[in-house]
């Protein structure tokens, strides 16, 4: 899962990960976390959920979310494209999750996860997709679903404005104008949906960004924060250490990029 905002995705992206920590985002797809071992927060439409082992967290399309503290645990990320597979689209249609962290005290869910992963390169696509109905189709069961809010296509526009322009000097006057919504409306948003203020989310932005530079490995300080929208070298370092505690050299060391 890369976290970025409305992204297209491949039939299926599965896959086990050490880490799982994203900033705000949303897409078109279904999306489940499953926590193996270790703990983390998820947070949905604002709202925080703490997920702990054998626990899964389900997200269904167009739905605002982010990972936080999930470290040195082993989690499986799951994502499948809700118009690749008509039934989905059909079940999950204009809701979303009533209860979005899904406990599999019997391992229900690991196991059909498990299985699908260790089959992904070599089931057919037709094995896969009966793998997905069934694991979707008991995921949703399980989490049992409600209607949406109405105002999401306006948060997806603005969201997806953010994504296309954080490395520009943008601010909510430029969203203002260009989506016609008035500066108090659009704080509204940001501090009721995502509890954090334009500022800060741009630069979570932009060091979520500097954070996939660092791990290639090609660029300097000084090139990363030019490329992520940082004025200079001291602002990216300071936004840096903000967010993430640690200094941009000691992450690199911490990725293993001496």
């Amino acid at each position: 899962m890369k976290n970025y905002f409305l992204q297209s995705h491949d039939f299926l992206n599965a896959f086990y990960a050490s880490t799982v920590d994203y900033v705000y985002h949303l897409h078109s797809s279904i999306e489940v976390v499953y926590c193996i071992n270790g703990s983390g927060s998820a947070f949905l439409d604002g709202k925080e959920y703490t997920l702990k082992e054998n626990e899964a967290f389900v997200v269904f399309p167009n739905q605002l979310h982010k990972y936080e503290g999930f470290k040195n645990g082993k989690f499986i990320i799951f994502i499948v494209p809700r118009n690749e597979m008509p039934y989905l689209s059909e079940i999950t249609g204009d809701y979303k999750p009533l209860n979005p962290v899904i406990s599999d005290g019997g391992k229900e869910i690991l196991g059909l996860l498990s299985l699908l992963i260790d089959s992904y390169r070599i089931c057919s696509e037709k094995s896969l997709r009966l793998y997905l109905e069934l694991i979707l189709s008991r995921i949703i069961e399980k989490s049992g679903k409600t209607d949406k809010e109405k105002n999401s296509e306006v948060i997806t526009k603005i969201l997806n404005f953010c994504q296309e322009n954080y490395t520009q000097d943008i601010s909510l006057e430029d969203i203002s104008e260009k989506f016609n919504l008035s500066k108090g409306y659009l704080s509204h948003i940001f501090s009721d949906k995502l509890k954090i203020n334009f500022r800060s989310y741009i630069n979570d932005l932009r060091i979520s960004a500097a954070k996939a530079l660092i791990e290639q490995n090609k660029l300097n300080f000084t090139e990363i924060s030019i490329k992520t929208g940082f004025s200079t070298t001291r602002t990216f370092n300071r936004a840096f250490l903000k967010s993430e505690g640690i200094t941009p050299m000691q992450y690199k060391k911490s990725a293993g990029r001496h």
